[in-house]
């Protein structure tokens, strides 16, 4: 319903710039897909400065503006793979 994410999304975010942690489910590093990478792309820009905190928030609650509504299935599926602390190392490349 939102469209596809841009090409090379994924690739963006497996870049050098791209601070994965390892994912607290499992033994594995966590890589956001383009989707998952898309879906982070557009909280930050809703959230502006703030917008770790705003999603971190958003994540403990499960409740999110109606303007990330469409995007709430990836960004649970980052939080719930990838553990929380992972954002406060994440970096968009750029």
């Amino acid at each position: 319903p939102w469209g596809n994410p841009p090409l090379g999304a994924c690739a963006i975010a497996t870049s050098s710039t791209y601070f994965p942690s390892k994912s607290t489910m499992s033994n594995t590093t966590f890589e956001a897909n383009d989707h998952q990478y898309f879906a982070l792309k557009q909280a930050k820009d809703f959230f502006g400065q703030r917008w770790k905190s705003k999603l971190r928030t958003c994540w403990e609650t499960g409740r999110y503006p109606s303007s990330l509504s469409q995007y709430k299935a990836e960004l649970q599926q980052v939080r719930n793979q990838a553990g929380a602390n992972w954002l406060t190392r994440f970096r968009f490349e750029g």
